[in-house]
């Protein structure tokens, strides 16, 4: 017998997949039971409503990616962290249909802005931890304002999608994840910080 978390973790999996594909709209619970195989009335025993599945759901990916990113700087250096979140958040926007975003927002405004801030702060706090932990190895300039830096930076990765949609019609997507990587570290590494960056970051492209 399944355990019930496991049958929650499939549901909620399924509609991830589902809602990226279609958006949320456009999926109804049946067309997500009929996916898993289930009827509603056992999808109903664990979602009330669709709501409650999307609150879920949003909450799941958020510990997917927290978890993820913790695994993923285990025992490197703030630089190859750096470069690690940057590239991270490209995939997460890449692997997200605007059709989702988009439904989220406009159907579920009051869900959306409370993860919106949640992301947000998730974000913030890893930026913050890493400018602080570069300053502490010494590749880091130590004058940094960290609070600001780490605002400005979850601001701007969040607000370029649009800006770097057009970029992509003339550029690689390789070609501006590296101009981005390039901009943020010269403007926060000293010395010591770009030479490790240089030695190691263009030795490998």
């Amino acid at each position: 017998m399944q355990n019930v978390n496991d049958i929650k973790v499939q549901i909620i999996e399924a509609a991830m997949r589902l809602f990226n594909e279609n958006g949320i709209r456009r999926t109804s619970m049946d067309d997500l039971c009929s996916d898993l195989r289930i009827s509603k009335k056992t999808f109903y025993l664990y979602f009330a409503t669709k709501e409650q599945l999307i609150e879920e759901m949003m909450s799941f990916m958020m510990k997917e990616i927290d978890n993820e990113y913790k695994t993923m700087i285990c025992g490197k250096n703030s630089i190859e962290c750096m470069l690690m979140m940057i590239k991270k958040t490209y995939i997460i926007n890449e692997s997200h249909n605007s059709i989702l975003q988009d439904d989220f927002e406009k159907y579920y405004p009051k869900l959306h802005n409370k993860f919106k801030g949640q992301f947000t702060k998730m974000f913030r706090r890893a930026f913050e931890q890493n400018l602080r932990q570069g300053i502490e190895e010494g590749y880091y300039r130590s004058e940094l304002d960290v609070e600001l830096l780490s605002s400005f930076q979850v601001f701007f990765t969040g607000s370029r999608a649009k800006f770097e949609m057009g970029l992509m019609k003339m550029f690689s997507r390789k070609r501006i994840l590296d101009f981005f990587n390039d901009v943020f570290i010269r403007t926060v590494v000293n010395d010591a910080g770009m030479k490790y960056f240089e030695e190691n970051y263009y030795a490998q492209k």
